[in-house]
């Protein structure tokens, strides 16, 4: 088959005002960007096979198992697998071309997510894994982001998966990409596929290139110093001591299928007045320059980052990115499909919604459509200390647990605090006081907390209110990623206590 180097624009042909076109056009322009930290959600491997389902949802991978009743299909790398009810698969596409090897076996490095902000509204969502390749022939690294722009009425979604295999010193030995734009719909702009993938070889990315039914291959040759987009990310942050100043690096971008040279560097190094070291990382694409934060680390990691103008990156947990995905959501672990839903959906039309429980005499009303509340049944009060509702934001991460001691109250708000704490701290040993105890009168007094459960930093707003001989406390919990975006939800929260 005819060679044929690339250095054109990403896809030739686009009407400028084609939806699907301005879409692709932004993916192609942010490709190296994301690469350097954008946020995304998760979605299927392109490598293998692929399970498209009667919903038109497709999954990709490799197919492991077929029984008469379902598929199984092992997702991102060999890390997933789904099984699928055979009724609910239209066609099961095999042997796309240049299926990546699966993720080596080992401890990741790095295993985050994030989500992707534009004027404080989530567009997208971003996997990011960073695994130790040990083969016999060679050491090195090996990159898995999966990343997504939500769909919106105006614009089509877009997934779009990349995976770098590098040497120890972040050289590029096989590349992979994969992109996909949904349709429109309603005679609008149609849904789109491109993949490019292949191994480096002296210098040279050789790629097999699909385009829809279109296949070719690309040759495409770099310089000694080349890297690939996520490679060069990890190479400049690791860099030790780290360096002020911006240097031109060639790089391969797979997104384009293109080589290019950009601009990179710190500008600033121990930026602001934290107590933790903070350094500005900018990259310079043309006429594009953007900035992340980083502080150091064994990996370093990133407290924010620029996508494009007006769209930042910010970390989150696991739980806030699929959350943040439309039905049909990502692939996720089997065994969190065989956990059952403890809170009921909600419409997301319904307006302002109020918590009433009348057998402790307390209302709360909900900071909006995305909290879901579950009242648990009312007992007598010789049942004693019990939990008497549940909250929770999925969205945020974030769940409130409302207690009720019939014979609680203390009177004395120091002594009723020493005694929460000393119960806290049970559960979480290195629990400190973040915000100090702010008494509101009436016995009602608030303060906030912080400390490690299973590994994970939790943030914890209290309340506690005397009622008559009893007393009412109010845990809010959720994981410091997400204590920025969920504060105005919870004081909203708290602020709306009332007794009946």
């Amino acid at each position: 088959m005819r060679k044929v180097v690339v250095t054109g624009p990403y896809r030739a042909g686009a009407r400028a005002g084609d939806p699907a076109s301005r879409r692709r056009g932004a993916v192609a322009g942010f490709a190296l960007v994301l690469a350097l930290g954008a946020a995304a959600r998760p979605s299927p491997a392109l490598a293998g096979d692929a399970v498209v389902l009667v919903s038109g949802t497709r999954l990709e991978g490799r197919v492991v198992g077929e029984t008469a009743d379902s598929v199984v299909i092992e997702l991102s790398g060999g890390r997933t697998r789904m099984t699928v009810a055979r009724a609910q698969v239209a066609t099961i596409e095999r042997g796309l071309p240049d299926a990546p090897a699966a993720a080596p076996a080992g401890q990741a490095v790095r295993d985050e997510w994030y989500l992707l902000k534009a004027a404080e509204r989530t567009v997208g969502v971003r996997h990011l894994l960073l695994l130790p390749s040990d083969r016999a022939d060679r050491k090195g690294w090996r990159f898995e982001e999966q990343l997504t722009f939500l769909g919106s009425d105006r614009l089509p979604g877009v997934r779009v998966e990349r995976i770098e295999e590098t040497t120890d010193d972040f050289r590029p030995v096989h590349l992979h990409y994969g992109e996909r734009g949904e349709g429109a719909g309603n005679g609008g702009a149609p849904g789109y596929d491109v993949f490019r993938a292949g191994p480096v070889v002296d210098g040279v990315w050789n790629a097999t290139v699909r385009e829809g039914t279109r296949q070719r291959t690309l040759e495409l040759k770099g310089p000694a110093g080349a890297r690939s987009p996520l490679a060069l990310r990890e190479a400049l942050v690791r860099a030790t001591p780290r360096t002020a100043g911006l240097v031109e690096v060639p790089l391969i971008d797979p997104a384009r299928g293109e080589l290019r040279t950009v601009r990179a560097g710190f500008t600033t190094l121990d930026a602001g007045a934290s107590s933790v070291r903070v350094d500005v990382l900018r990259l310079e694409d043309g006429d594009r320059g953007l900035e992340s934060r980083w502080s150091p680390g064994d990996p370093p990691r990133c407290s924010v980052e620029d996508v494009a103008p007006g769209v930042v990156a910010v970390p989150a947990t696991r739980a806030q990115a699929e959350a943040a995905m439309p039905a049909p959501v990502a692939p996720m672990d089997p065994r969190e499909l065989l956990r059952p839903t403890a809170l009921p959906k909600v419409a997301k039309d319904e307006g302002p919604r109020v918590l009433t429980l009348a057998d402790v005499g307390i209302e709360l009303t909900l900071p909006g459509p995305g909290w879901v509340a579950e009242p648990l049944a009312a007992q007598a009060d010789d049942v004693g200390a019990r939990v008497v509702a549940r909250i929770a934001s999925r969205l945020d991460a974030t769940d409130v647990r409302i207690e009720w001691d019939p014979a609680g109250a203390v009177g004395d708000p120091a002594a009723a605090e020493k005694a929460l704490l000393a119960r806290l701290r049970r559960v979480a040993r290195d629990l400190r006081v973040e915000t100090p105890r702010a008494d509101g009168g009436e016995g009602l007094w608030r303060m906030r907390v912080v400390g490690t459960v299973r590994r994970e930093t939790l943030w914890t707003w209290v309340l506690c209110a005397d009622r008559g001989r009893g007393r009412i406390t109010v845990l809010v919990a959720c994981p410091e990623p997400a204590v920025r975006d969920v504060t105005p939800a919870v004081e909203a929260l708290l602020s709306s206590f009332r007794r009946l």
